[in-house]
């Protein structure tokens, strides 16, 4: 727009500076009628391409608008950050997108000592993952109205995502069953692996299980596994939307890059994850 405000500014100030002639009424009204025929001629023009505009390039801005917008709205309100502490234990979740709208979800269902907790990465953006996303929440919640064991949960899930979903659409998962025990029951469907920290070697091992996403196949058979904890161990669940960034040297960060981290900084996330629980117990007996 300044181009052309610039182009008529100038016109305008050299046709200005010509010297002025002296010129019969009647040149002056058929001046003065051409003018006003090229002023209605180019307005018609301006108009024509504003309409053009408005119905084509301006239509597919408003209603790309309108759906970031919409899908936003729908993940910031499936997708809240989770900050739970229970008796030994402390979750914290969050997702981050990459665009205005991303397909990960993370989600919580505490009851008593149990605590069911995932993490799904829906494939593709817009809409039609936020309402996969929400129908894949859905399902997963009801299931765990009567907990089942993980392989029925996720059989059961993968059973109603077909008839809601595109064909070519799919969920992975990486979920968690805690209870009173000390071992937490694990499954995950072409998920990354998870990365669990043990605090007393202060050593990474990787709790990797090869099945199939949700919603592709009709009988996966899924399994799940029961893996042993101590106090202070942590188990870390990520979406490849992290460990597939890539550098300046297009180098992935990968599940190693994460495991360090993990590592270096575990013991200031212990530390905080003690500050927090500490926290909700003061809350719990204030309430008593």
């Amino acid at each position: 727009m300044i181009v052309p405000m610039l182009m008529i500014l100038a016109a305008f100030l050299l046709f200005a500076g010509l010297p002025r002639q002296e010129r019969s009424p009647e040149f002056t009204r058929q001046h003065m009628a051409m003018d006003g025929t090229y002023l209605f001629l180019t307005m018609m023009l301006g108009y024509r391409l504003f309409l053009s505009f408005a119905t084509t390039e301006g239509i597919a801005r408003v209603a790309l608008q309108t759906e970031l917008s919409f899908a936003h709205g729908i993940q910031s309100t499936l997708v809240p950050p989770i900050s739970y502490c229970g008796r030994g234990l402390d979750v914290f979740g969050c997702t981050v997108p990459s665009a205005k709208v991303g397909g990960d979800l993370v989600d919580l269902v505490a009851d008593g000592d149990r605590v069911f907790v995932y993490l799904a990465d829906v494939s593709g953006h817009g809409i039609s993952a936020g309402i996969l996303m929400g129908m894949l929440k859905t399902a997963i919640r009801q299931a765990w109205l009567t907990p089942p064991p993980l392989p029925e949960l996720l059989k059961s899930v993968n059973a109603v995502l077909p008839a809601v979903k595109e064909p070519e659409m799919y969920a992975t998962l990486a979920a968690r069953r805690f209870d009173a025990s000390s071992q937490v029951e694990i499954a995950l469907a072409g998920h990354p692996p998870m990365l669990h920290y043990h605090a007393k070697s202060l050593e990474i091992s990787r709790c990797a299980m090869q099945q199939y996403p949700l919603g592709l196949v009709a009988e996966p058979g899924y399994l799940s596994a029961q893996v042993s904890y101590v106090p202070g161990d942590l188990f870390v669940v990520v979406s490849d939307g992290l460990i597939e960034t890539l550098n300046a040297d297009d180098e992935e960060f990968g599940l190693g890059r994460l495991g360090e981290s993990v590592v270096a900084h575990a013991t200031a996330m212990f530390a905080r994850s003690l500050q927090s629980l500490d926290a909700c117990r003061f809350r719990l007996r204030g309430t008593a």
